[in-house]
């Protein structure tokens, strides 16, 4: 059993299989979803080429968000927001809530237009 992660199907027995059954997942194969990801990326990536800022991308984030960035600096603002949210207060999840997590992320970032690649 896998369970497709199409950004609108996704039910609360799926997340549980992932989980705590070890479900692989899976993204659709066709080219409606396809197109749909390739689209929303080509639309951040011709949004920025026009020199708007784009929150999260070429500018800061909360209370920094009206500083906009060069964006030959937008891959590096990408890996110091992982980094700052990465820096490992607290206990560790267990892997099955942390599978459960990326899972909900993971069809949260199909379903709208994220840009996610």
């Amino acid at each position: 059993m896998k369970v497709v992660v199409d950004g609108y199907n996704l039910k609360l027995e799926d997340v549980y299989n992932v989980a705590m059954k070890d479900t692989k997942i899976e993204l659709p194969d066709n080219k409606e979803f396809k197109d749909r990801i390739n689209n929303a990326r080509k639309f951040l990536e011709d949004y920025i080429a026009k020199g708007y800022p784009t929150y999260g991308v070429t500018t800061g984030f909360g209370d920094s968000c009206h500083n906009q960035i060069n964006t030959s600096k937008a891959e590096d603002l990408q890996k110091a927001l992982i980094n700052f949210h990465g820096i490992g207060l607290g206990k560790y999840l267990p892997e099955s809530t942390g599978n459960a997590v990326v899972l909900c992320r993971l069809n949260s970032y199909v379903n709208r237009n994220s840009a996610i690649r």
